[in-house]
């Protein structure tokens, strides 16, 4: 009987441990990768502004073909919106990309309203480099207050540069396998 009230105790001291370290965990995490394209900045920046492209080659877009997408405001840059819904995921399979600022070759930054999950933010930035463009990717989000959310996020920062590095090759295959002008 001892044992088990020993073992109790250190059972509930280690919980309360890993709850207080969770606290500590960052709240937010953003994940940055970078890729080089042989192409000039015009042609990849056609894609990121543009939410209809961005679905051929971010990876979440081909997910699962039950997903229904619709396209909102102007073809791209500042206003245009892309929103998704599965009727097989009712809580988590819908959302929203309104891209929210673009500055023409050299900048977009996308909120993704996730719904239950919450919001991110994404910015893809580029640069030139005399024919190529690099193309740097970066994804922000925010935890919240749980403690276990914390915990999570610390596997989610390689989960989302998974996620980001296939973006950005999908990218780069569909940029680099246009005719050249």
């Amino acid at each position: 009987m001892a044992f088990l009230k020993w073992l109790m105790w250190m059972t509930l001291i280690a919980f309360l441990g890993l709850v207080m370290v969770g606290f500590m965990l960052p709240r937010d995490i953003a994940v940055t990768r970078t890729t080089t394209i042989a192409a000039p900045v015009e042609k990849v920046y056609a894609e990121v502004a543009s939410p209809k492209a961005t679905r051929d080659w971010l990876p979440w877009g081909k997910l699962d073909d039950d997903t229904e997408y619709a396209f909102e405001g102007p073809e791209a840059g500042n206003g245009a919106i892309m929103t998704w819904k599965n009727p097989k995921y009712r809580d988590y399979g819908m959302g929203r990309q309104t891209i929210v600022s673009a500055r023409p070759n050299e900048r977009v930054v996308s909120e993704l309203d996730l719904g239950k999950m919450g919001v991110s933010h994404m910015a893809i930035e580029l640069f030139s480099e005399g024919v190529d463009t690099r193309a740097d990717i970066k994804l922000e989000t925010g935890l919240g207050h749980s403690p276990f959310a914390r915990w999570v996020g610390l596997l989610l920062d390689d989960w989302l540069a998974e996620d980001l590095d296939k973006a950005l090759a999908g990218l780069k295959a569909k940029v680099e396998a246009q005719p050249a002008n």
